[in-house]
This record gives C-alpha cells, structure tokens and sequence, in this order.
C-alpha cells in the first residue's frame, strides 16, 4: 500500500500449497547451513498497533475428519558436544498502567473419553542428575503475595482425582 496515503491499508500475503486429493505438499522455511559461524535466523513478527490491539499470532495444526489431527512440536537445537538450547515462553511486561498478559496451558475438552493431560517432565539424567522443576510466584511490592493452588478434578458422578506428591 501506499504509506502516504493516510487511509491506506496494506495486502494480504498468503503463502500456501495446492490442494490434493492425496497428501497437499508440504511448506518449508529454511536458512542454509554455516561451516564456521551461526546459521540464519527465522524470525516472524507482528507489526505494531498505532492505536488498536496489537496483533495475535496464532499456531495450528491441521484438522482431521478421520483421524488423529496433527501435532504442534517445538523443539530446540541439540548442542552436539555441549548444551542444547532452551525454550522460553513468556507474556510481555506490563506499561505503565495494566497487568502482564496471563499465561494458560489447557488440553482440549473431550465428549466421549478423557481430556488430555498435561505433563511436566525433565530429562533424564543418563550420568548425572535429572533436572529440576521449579513452581514459583513472582515477588511484588504492595498488597498481597500470589498463590499456588493445585485442584484435583472433580466428577458430577464417580470420584474426584487425587493430588500425590512423592519425594525421591
């Protein structure tokens, strides 16, 4: 579009595979391999809002009518002969009025078995020790202290679910 033109608005880029009657073709982003530096970036950013919300950025596997729909996997690289690399999810800061943005993990519901769990695992430690989890709520200044609640699930019939804690 136009930027001097204060009504404008900028197109749509669309980047797709075509249809088939079998499996669709797949899409690849990729940067090329480096010999003796660091190999490219893929970096997808939104633009910023002037005066609206900001942009959402959503990630969705493919719907199936048959099967098992697809799967979201986010993995880091593997350090060959050191540490492999982390994987941060966080909301953004808050400004100067407001509150950071909330941050939920859920499964999806089920009609007709159970919910997906939702599982936090670390490694294993093949020749030291396994990792840690830590649960923890941030510190303020004024007012009252976060909580950690953890809530079993409750049934309309049968038995609600336990909460266990096992040390090692």
């Amino acid at each position: 579009a136009d930027s001097n033109n204060d009504n404008a608005i900028s197109g749509t880029l669309y980047v797709a595979t075509g249809d088939a009657n079998g499996n669709s073709g797949d899409l690849v982003l990729s940067t090329g391999q480096s010999v003796d530096g660091k190999a490219g970036s893929i970096i997808f950013s939104l633009g910023e809002s002037g005066s609206g919300e900001g942009s959402d950025y959503l990630i969705n596997a493919g719907n199936s009518t048959s099967a098992t729909g697809g799967m979201v996997k986010v993995t880091s690289g593997s350090g060959l002969a050191t540490t492999s690399g982390a994987i941060i999810l966080s909301t953004a800061a808050a400004g100067t009025k407001g509150v950071s943005g909330n941050f939920s993990i859920f499964s999806g519901q089920a009609t007709s078995g159970n919910s997906g769990a939702i599982m936090l695992s670390t490694g294993t430690g093949v020749l030291h020790g396994a990792g840690s989890i830590h649960l923890s709520v941030g510190s303020g200044r004024t007012g009252e202290g976060g909580n950690v609640k953890i809530s079993a699930g409750t049934m309309s019939s049968g038995t609600g679910g336990n909460v266990g804690m096992v040390g090692g």
